[in-house]
């Protein structure tokens, strides 16, 4: 536990490891983290790469009473750590602790403590949007620090953007990459198609299962290779779907697709029916024609807005929106990534 502040710390939070450059062999680095070192904070948060043993490469110095009022388990920690007057670990002259979270995710979410004004976590507060890694990690980290009211607010805008509520699209057909893109505006946060993964593990981990249907789905279009190897993380770690959720997808892609085609060639027969040859107003036919289409899409909208769970294994999913309830219209041409990615191993 002890830690002597004289000994050469080889790594800093922001800089790779064997870092080649004529700094990194010029003497001792430092490791304290700028935007979290308060001079006169009374106890230093220890990190490094995920062992209590390793050597740390980061360094937060804040204040006790801020934490434990945030987090039972930081509150519990330094209730059992020894009298600052007597030998234990220290950094800086300061009592220290060890942690073992990546220092990238530590620091997204000690910054939401102690900089909460310049980084508001809750929706209707939102100055700029959130990077979702960076929720994820937040809600991670609160999580394990049980810090509830951190992990919800980071939650929440993760929470509202995959539960199946139609305030997240418009009412009208559109590319579904347009859809994506309004929704992340409203919803103050930006999405990456890998961060499918992490929202499909953050649904499990704090057991909200009406996630899962969209999570999942994105997750199927990220190619089979993604989906077996994982995704890595911003701090580097890698992110698995479990091997459930993994065999989730692969059965359900096929089948989705097949879907799919079912649809688009139900779309086809009713175009041909609809317009007999001969017409005699075609501007009212074409009319007509247009309605019809609508009407069998969003019927076929329904119909796989109902089916989706059941298609991806999530058998009896409480509250998931049944076939009369109001659906989304342009989740056709969500549905339909599946046709135009032209999986070829289906």
């Amino acid at each position: 536990m002890n830690l002597d502040a004289s000994v050469p710390i080889s790594l800093r939070p922001d800089t790779p490891a064997n870092d080649p450059s004529p700094d990194a062999s010029t003497g001792p680095i430092d490791i304290r983290n700028k935007e979290l070192w308060f001079d006169d904070g009374n106890i230093v948060l220890l990190t490094g790469d995920g062992t209590a043993e390793s050597e740390p490469t980061a360094a937060f110095r804040l204040y006790k009473g801020v934490l434990a009022r945030a987090s039972p388990v930081f509150g519990d920690l330094f209730a059992s750590a020894p009298p600052d007057d007597a030998e234990g670990e220290s950094f800086d002259d300061c009592p220290a602790v060890r942690l073992t979270d990546s220092p990238l995710e530590l620091g997204h979410f000690l910054r939401v403590l102690f900089q909460a004004g310049t980084t508001p976590l809750r929706l209707e507060f939102a100055r700029q949007r959130y990077p979702f890694a960076k929720l994820a990690a937040i809600a991670r980290i609160a999580h394990k620090y049980q810090a509830d009211t951190v992990a919800t607010d980071a939650l929440d805008r993760i929470e509202q953007f995959f539960l199946p509520r139609t305030k997240h699209w418009v009412n009208f057909v559109h590319p579904w990459d347009e859809c994506l893109a309004k929704a992340q505006v409203r919803y103050a946060l930006t999405l990456a198609p890998e961060d499918a993964v992490q929202a499909v593990n953050l649904a499990h981990l704090f057991d909200k299962p009406l996630m899962l249907p969209l999570a999942l789905y994105m997750c199927c279009l990220l190619g089979p290779l993604k989906l077996r190897n994982g995704v890595q993380r911003e701090d580097g770690a890698l992110e698995k779907l479990s091997d459930e959720d993994f065999v989730r997808c692969m059965d359900a892609i096929p089948v989705m697709t097949r879907e799919h085609c079912s649809h688009l060639q139900r779309i086809l027969d009713h175009a041909n029916g609809v317009q007999p040859e001969g017409c005699s107003n075609p501007e009212k036919c074409a009319e007509g024609a247009k309605k019809g289409h609508l009407e069998t899409s969003t019927r076929m909208c329904h119909e796989a807005w109902r089916h989706l769970p059941q298609w991806l294994g999530l058998k009896s999913l409480h509250g998931w929106p049944n076939m009369d309830s109001e659906v989304p219209a342009n989740f056709l041409t969500f549905f339909g990534q599946l046709g135009v990615r032209r999986l070829s191993y289906v």
